[in-house]
């Protein structure tokens, strides 16, 4: 009986070093998360811009001015959207705990999610007090925060003006790709930037579409039906449309129990009502909207999804999209690229 022939298995050295630089790289990655985080939120921007910004240059405005322009408009939406609706929020916000505070307790603890409440007796919640009992506790509070807020602000002023630097400096942004990218691949590279933002501003512009529209129909329902807390709970539902897939069945939940606890007619009216927004949603929002700019395949979204919320929590549920259609994007062009270098060459006999 012949000896079984051993197999050896052998690894180049360079094999291993290319392992070894992705696995530093990925780390390298991890450690600087949040930085990405803010050059993503950026980029989102400049992607939201950009289209309004080509058609001011048409026009001769120069991109600087027409970026100020948008950041006044939203800053002066911002400012409107405090002053008109933060007093209704707050009252109804007061009112929902003050009325439901035992339940939302309830499925607090059932679910062990945090939220900033203060229990009351009886296990109710109630909304904490924001009038300290000393002077000294009110200073000591003050302190404790302002760190985040800094940081929150500081943030914020970052992707602003990131954003504007992406949009003013695009032509020093591509003359410093292709000091770094061989001059074979500068136009494959400047194509697959290029596109990758126009998908990413697409998403962004198509989520705020599609949160407005969804929000403003809940609130326009749910005042008609008289369930009560309509500009609350229209503002969460446009607020969980940016959550994919799962967002609109939390923002279902609260209305239909409400309703329940009005009569079972009014529950019967909410449970019609919020089918055929979903519908609507379904067959007519989303297709229109953000097919059209995303493109992306629904298995590929809910796979990134739920990689997105296993690894990052709510933000990778929330940025999980956007990054799987970047991610498209450079992989389809990789793949163009790749057969179009793999197809043979026709000789003159081959004609």
């Amino acid at each position: 009986m012949p000896a079984p022939s051993s197999r050896s298995i052998s690894i180049e050295t360079s094999t291993i070093l290319k392992i070894v630089a992705v696995a530093l790289g990925l780390m390298a990655l991890w450690a600087i998360r949040d930085i990405l985080l803010l050059l993503f939120s950026a980029i989102l921007i400049a992607g939201v811009m950009y289209p309004g910004v080509q058609k001011a240059v048409q026009y001769h405005i120069p991109r600087g001015v027409t970026v100020l322009m948008f950041y006044l408009f939203l800053f002066g939406l911002l400012g409107a959207s405090v002053t008109l609706l933060v007093p209704a929020l707050f009252h109804e916000t007061h009112s929902l705990v003050a009325t439901y505070g035992s339940q939302i307790a309830w499925v607090a603890h059932a679910f062990n999610i945090s939220i900033p409440l203060a229990p009351a007796a009886g296990g109710s919640l109630t909304l904490p007090s924001f009038a300290p009992a000393t002077l000294q506790e009110g200073v000591s509070d003050l302190l404790a925060i302002l760190p985040d807020v800094f940081v929150n602000l500081a943030s914020f002023a970052i992707v602003l003006a990131l954003g504007f630097y992406f949009i003013v400096e695009e032509a020093a942004i591509h003359a410093w790709f292709r000091q770094l990218i061989p001059e074979a691949y500068q136009a494959t590279t400047s194509r697959l930037i290029g596109e990758a933002v126009e998908k990413l501003g697409g998403w962004l512009r198509g989520q705020l579409l599609l949160g407005f529209l969804i929000g403003s129909i809940y609130f326009i329902g749910l005042s008609l039906i008289q369930v009560p807390y309509a500009l609350l709970l229209a503002l969460c539902a446009g607020l969980f449309e940016f959550v994919p897939y799962i967002g609109p069945m939390f923002a279902a939940v609260p209305m239909a129990f409400i309703a329940l606890s009005l009569s079972p007619l009014r529950l019967g009216m909410t449970i019609a009502f919020l089918l055929t927004v979903q519908q609507m949603e379904g067959h007519i929002f989303v297709p229109q909207i953000m097919h059209k700019t995303v493109g992306l395949n629904p298995i590929v979204s809910v796979v990134a999804f739920a990689i997105g919320v296993k690894v990052f929590g709510l933000g990778g549920a929330i940025f999980s999209i956007p990054v799987a259609t970047a991610t498209s994007v450079v992989l389809a062009e990789y793949l163009r690229w790749h057969e179009k270098k793999s197809r043979p060459s026709r000789s003159f006999l081959s004609r």
